[in-house]
C-alpha cells in the first residue's frame, strides 16, 4: 500500500549522516580552476541515474568535501520523501503523540546513521584558498539492501518475540522497546516505499499490530501494590503511574509490585539529609519478573522525618 506523507513526516525526517571512507580516494588529481569558472556537473547537479545517488560536496580538505557531498545524497533523499512516498494517513495520526513525545525523549540522543558504503568520487577540483569541490555517487542497489537487511532483523527479532515470549508483562516491556526500534526506522521505510522497493508492507503491519498488541496486553495485566517499611505517598504514586499508563490496579492482581526502601541519615550543620535507595521488585507466582531501583534524596531543617517525607515526595515513578 502506497503511504501519505503529511507535514509531519518532513518535521519527523531524521538527518542523517553519511559514514565516509577516504580508502581508496589516493591519487586523486585536483583540476585548479579560477572561481568563476565552475565545472557543469556542479553548476547543474544530478541527483541520481538508473544506478547511483549522486551529491555535491566542499571542504577544506577531500574527507571533510565527501562528507558534505553524502550528506547533500540524505538530504535529497529527504527531498524525493516528501515527493512521492505516500504514507498511510492513519498510522501518522495514530503515532504523532507517540513519536513526538517518546521519540524525541529516548531516540533522538541515538540518530541513526544511513550508512553509504561503495561511495565513490566521481568528478573533483580544487579551489583557491584550499577549498575542494566533489561530486559522489552511490550505489542504489547496495543501500536499498542495506535497508532491506535491517528491516528483515527487525521483522525477524519481532517475530521470535511474539513466538517465544509467554510471560504477558515480560511480551509488553519487549514489544514495546522494539516499538521504538520499529518508530525509528520509519524514515528507511519512507525511503524504500519512495523508490518502490515493494518489500515495506511488512513494517507498516507490524508497527500497526505492536499499537494493538500494546493496548490488548493493557487489559490483560492487572497489578497488586504492597509496601515493606515505607510511605504510603509512594504507594500512591506508583497506583497513579500504573493507572495513567492503562493498567488495573487491584487487591488481587496478576502480578504484585513489592515497594521497599533502604534509608539512610546525615545531619550536618543542623540539616536533616535523607538518601533512600528505594526498590521496586515486580512479582509473580513467588518469582521477581524484574525489578527497578530509584535513589532519592530528601532535605530539611527541621527534622529526619521531614526529610524523609521530602525525598519520597521528589519520587518521579517509571517503571516501564
Amino acid at each position: 500500500m502506497k503511504k501519505l506523507i503529511s507535514s509531519f513526516g518532513l518535521v519527523s525526517i531524521i538527518l542523517f549522516t553519511g559514514c565516509f571512507s577516504t580508502s581508496g580516494q589516493v591519487g586523486i588529481e585536483y583540476t585548479k580552476v579560477s572561481q568563476n569558472e565552475m565545472p557543469s556537473w556542479y553548476l547543474n547537479p544530478k541527483t541520481k541515474d538508473g544506478l547511483y545517488l549522486y551529491g555535491i560536496g566542499e571542504g577544506e580538505n577531500l574527507e571533510e568535501a565527501i562528507k558534505s557531498a553524502l550528506t547533500n545524497i540524505s538530504s535529497n533523499l529527504s527531498t524525493t520523501i516528501s515527493s512521492t512516498s505516500r504514507l498511510k494517513k492513519e498510522s501518522i495520526l495514530k503515532y504523532r503523540e507517540y513519536v513526538s513525545k517518546e521519540v524525541s525523549e529516548e531516540t533522538i540522543s541515538k540518530t541513526e546513521e544511513l550508512v553509504f558504503r561503495n561511495h565513490e568520487v566521481s568528478n573533483s577540483f580544487k579551489q583557491r584558498f584550499n577549498k575542494i569541490i566533489v561530486e559522489v555517487k552511490v550505489d542504489k542497489n547496495t543501500l536499498f539492501n542495506d535497508l532491506s537487511k535491517e528491516l528483515q532483523t527487525l521483522n525477524t527479532n519481532y517475530d521470535l518475540i511474539i513466538n517465544k515470549t509467554k510471560d504477558k508483562l515480560t511480551l509488553f516491556n519487549k514489544i514495546k522497546d522494539l516499538q521504538l526500534s520499529y518508530i525509528s526506522f520509519m524514515n528507511k521505510a519512507n525511503i524504500l516505499s519512495s523508490f518502490n522497493y515493494g518489500i515495506e508492507d511488512k513494517y507498516w503491519n507490524v508497527l500497526d499490530n505492536i499499537s494493538k498488541q500494546k493496548e490488548d496486553l493493557k487489559n490483560k495485566i492487572s497489578f497488586s501494590i504492597s509496601k515493606q517499611n515505607i510511605s504510603e505517598v509512594v504507594v500512591l504514586k506508583v497506583e497513579e503511574y500504573l493507572n495513567n499508563e492503562g493498567f488495573k490496579v487491584t487487591n488481587q492482581g496478576e502480578y504484585n509490585i513489592l515497594v521497599s526502601s533502604v534509608l539512610n541519615h546525615k545531619q550536618p550543620y543542623g540539616m536533616f539529609i535523607t538518601n533512600s535507595n528505594l526498590s521496586l521488585q515486580v512479582i509473580k507466582d513467588s518469582s521477581t519478573i524484574f525489578s527497578k531501583e530509584f535513589i532519592l534524596e530528601g532535605y530539611s531543617s527541621n527534622s529526619i522525618e521531614d526529610s524523609i517525607s521530602n525525598a519520597y515526595n521528589s519520587l518521579e515513578v517509571s517503571i516501564f
